[in-house]
């Protein structure tokens, strides 16, 4: 399986991780959005972003798709989960009090008259207290998150990382990422 972009085209598909890099957990969908980056540039383009903001619907004006990557806390141990979203519905983005990812989507329609097709990636987090570093069930989801990225962007004729060098990274990732 690969990914959508051949090496010699402009990145079209960007992958938006968010979350606070200070509160633990909270930070698996920025650190997914950065080794995505390392493992398929160029042809995808990380945004990093401790919240989402109005302008990143400027960043996806170009794309064609689009994964946001955020965490969530685990009530349970439920596996990484991946749905397709869309822009909110004309009107209903007025009634807004945060910044949503569909929210996102329906400023870059109404701006630029497109959006990109779009996912939003569930991380299960548990550990959301002050500091740096995942906790396993973080690392743990990062794994099935590389491989949903990949699912979704994926055409068949296009290479994909080797699972080496995906394991290269996750490793390489617990290393930084594990806890003192």
């Amino acid at each position: 399986m690969g990914l959508l972009l051949p090496e010699n085209e402009a990145a079209r598909v960007v992958v938006i991780g968010f979350g606070n890099t200070l509160r633990r957990d909270d930070a698996v969908g920025y650190q997914i959005a950065r080794q995505a980056e390392r493992l398929w540039s160029p042809r995808i383009r990380a945004i990093t972003l401790q919240q989402l903001t109005y302008e990143v619907a400027a960043d996806l004006a170009e794309a064609d798709r689009a994964v946001f990557v955020d965490a969530r806390p685990a009530a349970s141990l439920r596996p990484v989960s991946a749905q397709e979203i869309e822009p909110l519905e004309q009107g209903s983005a007025s009634l807004v009090h945060t910044v949503t990812p569909q929210f996102v989507l329906s400023l870059c329609q109404a701006l630029y008259g497109r959006c990109p097709k779009s996912w939003i990636i569930a991380m299960p987090a548990v550990d959301f207290r002050f500091g740096e570093g995942l906790s396993a069930v973080a690392r743990e989801g990062m794994r099935q998150a590389f491989e949903a990225i990949e699912t979704l962007l994926a055409e068949p004729d296009h290479a994909s990382p080797s699972r080496t060098k995906i394991n290269k990274l996750l490793e390489l990732c617990d290393r930084i990422d594990t806890p003192a």
